[in-house]
């Protein structure tokens, strides 16, 4: 990390749209709420949540396609609403996307060289629209330099991605924003992806913010995670304290992945579809028509009536959760091994160990 401003910084961002139809006219779906969220050089935020959480949202307001209805959004310590000429077009150069499905975010008619291409138009380096330099970008990201030439139908999902990355290397940016990279791969083809975006990061300082639906790749991308919840961060912890998820919700999405089950000795926790949509209950727990925890807890009034706030529970550890002390321990299955709650092992809960 280094001193000074960080590189993207969002304070209290709120993202409202109007409803269509003719019966909501005059109605608004809110979907962002008060979302704070600091990007470093070097590090990797990971977004988690399902879908309709506010994941490309956010994303889509952290490199500029989408202006924030509430909120402010800060590049190098200054918000970008003041950013004219030449620092709105660095601010727009330094931060890139690389979308979840490689084949819709290339122009079919334009060979995948010729797309690079128009990306290097906008690098700060000179003469960096020439050949060469898109050759040179593929061969960064390991794809041979005569890949350049075929068309996107002509290779494989796995090298289209890379390509999409090398495209978004070409301004030379300081912060990549990742919509669930990976998700469209096959699983031997997500680990290379993921070890390139690492080494990539480790040789040019990238920041990268990156929606994850899987929590197993947390453990492998993650340096700050941030659990979204209808529009609203229900948990943010560094790598280091999420050992320990204790959001009820984050703890059931962990429970999707049989591997970060198995280490953590969680049971399966169903998330029940009871018809929510991204404007909340009027009061109590957004959460709480859907959560486990409420239930076995004999559905707890406070729940229902007074809505839990971001606090911290341990040092750079926040939950929106009145109950959050009690959750990991009521999701594991209390397998004892040696007179001990495997839940209470960290070799079990350190996701970030090897």
């Amino acid at each position: 990390m280094t001193d000074g401003p960080p590189l993207l910084e969002l304070r209290d961002v709120s993202q409202r749209y109007r409803a269509r139809g003719a019966l909501l006219r005059r109605s608004s779906v809110q979907a962002l709420k008060g979302i704070n969220l600091t990007l470093e050089s070097g590090r990797t935020a990971c977004l988690i949540g399902e879908t309709g959480s506010g994941k490309s949202t956010l994303g889509r307001i952290l490199v500029g396609l989408t202006t924030p209805s509430d909120g402010t959004v800060l590049h190098r310590g200054r918000p970008i609403t003041q950013l004219r000429g030449p620092a709105w077009r660095e601010y727009r150069r330094s931060v890139q996307m690389v979308f979840q499905n490689p084949t819709g975010s290339f122009n079919p008619m334009l060979t995948v060289g010729a797309s690079i291409r128009d990306a290097l138009r906008f690098s700060p380096l000179p003469g960096a629209s020439s050949v060469p330099n898109a050759a040179r970008l593929l061969e960064q990201v390991e794809l041979a330099p005569q890949l350049a030439d075929r068309y996107p139908d002509e290779v494989s999902g796995g090298e289209l991605q890379r390509a999409s990355i090398a495209r978004a290397l070409a301004t030379e940016p300081t912060m990549i924003f990742l919509d669930e990279p990976a998700s469209a791969l096959d699983v031997s083809i997500r680990g290379q992806i993921f070890n390139l975006l690492r080494r990539l990061q480790d040789e040019r300082g990238l920041a990268y913010a990156i929606v994850l639906h899987d929590m197993a790749t947390v453990r492998v991308l993650g340096d700050d995670v941030f659990v979204l919840y209808l529009g609203e961060s229900v948990e943010y912890a560094r790598q280091r304290t999420f050992r320990r998820p204790a959001h009820p919700y984050a703890i059931a999405l962990l429970s999707a992945s049989p591997i970060e089950a198995e280490r953590r000795n969680i049971r399966r926790l169903e998330l029940p579809d009871v018809g929510t949509s991204v404007s909340p209950p009027p009061s109590g727990c957004p959460f709480q028509p859907r959560c486990w925890l409420h239930r076995e807890l004999g559905q707890p009034e406070r729940c229902l009536l007074e809505k839990p706030l971001l606090s911290l529970i341990e040092p750079e550890h926040e939950v929106a959760c009145h109950y959050a002390d009690l959750s990991l321990g009521r999701a594991t299955n209390h397998v004892r091994t040696s007179g001990r709650d495997l839940a209470a092992q960290p070799d079990q809960l350190e996701i970030g160990g090897s």
